[in-house]
């Protein structure tokens, strides 16, 4: 099984700032994964969307189930919509449900 980190670059952590620790460590750096860069789906070419007024009880888990009949693609439609959790929508917004989601899938992977 491929690890989540094996397409991830490695840095080299050498600031004067952890000088404490790295000493504590006798060691010259500590080596560690870069952060991933994050994909801008509203970019993506080819995504059509449904709008749906976000309700009282409405939670992105639930729209992913009801939209794509899988709860776990619920950060999709965060993505999207650039609303990293549900307390950043309020009832009454537009939430904008990207599809196909097979081609965002694809895009991000």
């Amino acid at each position: 099984m491929a690890s989540r980190y094996s397409q991830r670059s490695l840095k080299k952590l050498r600031n004067s700032l952890y000088f404490f620790y790295l000493e504590n460590r006798n060691t010259p750096s500590i080596t560690h994964y870069r952060t991933p860069n994050q994909i801008n789906i509203p970019s993506l070419t080819g995504v059509k969307v449904r709008n749906h007024v976000w309700r009282n009880g409405d939670r992105f888990m639930k729209l992913a189930d009801k939209f794509y009949n899988d709860p776990t693609l619920w950060w999709v439609i965060a993505f999207y919509n650039l609303t990293p959790t549900e307390a950043h929508v309020y009832p009454g917004k537009v939430v904008q449900i990207p599809f196909p989601i097979e081609n965002i899938i694809r895009s991000v992977i």
